[in-house]
């Protein structure tokens, strides 16, 4: 078609084949485009007159006062249009790395998995469309894999900090081909919500994880430990696990350093095996 319309042919072949793209100027000065008009009336103005080739057959283009037919958008096409968005694109590959973590680290959820497996054949699909940079797309991955490492080592936010940090810079190049089109990710719109998302997510786990850490053991036998009960069988000084002591509704194996005897209140100070070694509470 370009060589039919005397047309810059190598470079029609280059906007096909690598989505080569060029300012209105540079097109005008390689011969892509005729004319620069500001407005459709300008256009057909401009265009009033002109001869060109239609199946081989010269025509006169004659247009002032012609109707004007809008052609909608095909649902496919409304979809690529949809996908070529490089913010959503972006949005996409948070969503595919967070779900797929999500289901490696609890299996069985469900949820979570098929979201990011929806997201990532979507962002695949956008990666097809849109030409994006490695390098910036290899920061990007680097500041998730940083913030997925802080949950598992401690770094007391440095791991976080980079993290964020490559994730910012590299969210920002991962479009940014100027030689080829003019997309990019919008910094503060985007990048940066997504960014204060991931930073609310790691501080709220953090919390949870320092809280767990600090608090007392409820469960289990060492969470019985400090815990009071009472003595059911008389305890003798040396008798170990003689004695029975009722503690939290059940019967446990009591031994003591002391003679305690039935019905007084005891405080748990270790355990061996299914014995407790117990003293006398001191505030029954």
């Amino acid at each position: 078609i370009a060589q039919q319309r005397n047309r810059n042919v190598e470079w029609a072949r280059e906007a096909v084949l690598n989505s080569v793209a060029v300012t209105a100027e540079e097109a005008l000065q390689l011969g892509v485009i005729d004319l620069i008009a500001d407005g459709r009336s300008e256009l057909l103005a401009a265009v009033e007159g002109r001869q060109t080739s239609v199946d081989g057959e010269a025509v006169t283009l004659a247009l002032i006062g012609s109707e004007f037919v809008v052609v909608e958008k095909t649902l496919l096409q409304g979809i690529f249009d949809f996908l070529t968005d490089p913010n959503l694109a972006m949005i996409f590959l948070v969503l595919a790395a967070a779900g797929i973590y999500m289901e490696v680290q609890s299996p069985g959820m469900i949820l979570p998995g098929a979201a990011g497996l929806v997201a990532l054949v979507l962002l695949a699909f956008s990666l097809q469309i849109l030409p994006f940079s490695w390098v910036g797309m290899m920061l990007v991955l680097l500041g998730l894999a940083l913030l997925i490492a802080e949950l598992f080592i401690v770094s007391f936010g440095a791991l976080f900090v980079a993290g964020i940090i490559c994730f910012l810079i590299g969210g920002t190049m991962v479009f940014d081909r100027p030689e080829v089109s003019d997309l990019t990710v919008s910094f503060w719109e985007v990048l940066v919500p997504i960014a204060a998302a991931i930073a609310v997510v790691g501080v709220f786990i953090v919390y949870t994880l320092g809280r767990s850490f600090i608090s007392e053991q409820t469960a289990g036998v060492d969470g019985m430990i400090g815990l009071v009960g009472k003595v059911e069988t008389a305890i003798e000084p040396g008798n170990f696990g003689r004695g029975k002591v009722m503690i939290r509704g059940e019967y446990w194996k009591g031994t003591s350093e002391e003679a305690i005897g039935a019905g007084e209140a005891v405080e748990i100070v270790s355990i061996d095996g299914l014995v407790l070694h117990v003293r006398k509470a001191k505030h029954a």
